[in-house]
């Protein structure tokens, strides 16, 4: 959910410039009647998405709700790209409509990244506007050009499927083990505090010894045993703490000492 509403941001100004893009493709003759109510269509499906994103900031809802409060301005937003395409077909010469090919195939490329945490948000936002430019296509002729061309874009929205849920599957593994290290760490986290409470409560005198010699820590007992707190031990040497008798039954092998770098 926090991945969707960070990507989305860029998302929202995808659609918005690749209509600055239409313009020059139908803002003239013989596809002008229809430019300014296609852009007009894709502005306002742009502003209820920037606006339906904000309002769930505002909700403070859980980032894991972003999808489903979301959905629905991918889903406009697909019908916007789709709607301008099939209306345009057989209006616009060919060579215009391949341009628009290309345009729309901007479109669903940037929801491959953009709405990568959002899988049926992408294959919305993938499929309706191939199907809007497959059908313009059709609608211009059905001679090999067209054919070939609608041919084209379907490939390309099918390519892209296969490059998405690839992209999504790698997403969904690192969510996965970034969960379950956080699991594991609380884990540890959970039973290093239980070790410590037994110790501290273990009416035997009970201290730490880290892997250098020095002490690492003392229970109450040890401090009531010995005269030490918890505190001044920590850092110690064992001959300071335990005495040289016991500092020299417990130091590590001269095998160790090697290991570390040690005479």
């Amino acid at each position: 959910g926090q991945r969707l509403l960070e990507d989305t941001r860029v998302g929202e100004l995808v659609p918005l410039a690749l209509a600055l893009a239409l313009i020059p493709i139908v803002g003239s003759p013989p596809g002008s009647r229809l430019a300014i109510p296609w852009l007009t269509l894709i502005l306002l499906a742009a502003g209820l998405r920037a606006g339906a994103r904000r309002r769930f900031f505002r909700s403070r809802r859980p980032a894991a709700d972003a999808p489903g409060a979301l959905r629905w301005t991918f889903l406009l937003t697909a019908l916007a790209w789709a709607v301008g395409p099939a209306a345009v077909g057989g209006v616009l010469p060919f060579d215009r409509m391949v341009l628009l090919m290309v345009v729309v195939a901007g479109v669903a490329a940037g929801g491959s990244g953009t709405l990568l945490a959002d899988r049926p948000g992408f294959h919305a936002v993938n499929a309706l506007p191939a199907v809007g430019v497959v059908v313009g296509l059709l609608r211009g002729g059905l001679d090999q050009l067209h054919l070939m061309a609608a041919v084209l874009a379907i490939v390309f929205g099918v390519l892209l499927i296969l490059l998405y849920e690839r992209n999504h599957a790698s997403l969904r593994r690192e969510l996965q083990q970034a969960h379950r290290l956080q699991i594991s760490e609380a884990d540890a986290a959970q039973r290093g505090e239980y070790l410590d409470a037994l110790r501290l409560s273990a009416p035997t005198a009970i201290a730490t010894v880290g892997s250098d010699g020095r002490g690492g820590g003392v229970n109450p007992a040890f401090g009531q045993l010995f005269g030490y707190t918890g505190g001044e031990a920590v850092g110690q040497t064992m001959t300071y703490v335990f005495g040289a008798q016991v500092a020299v039954r417990y130091a590590p092998a001269p095998s160790e000492r090697a290991g570390r770098g040690g005479r």
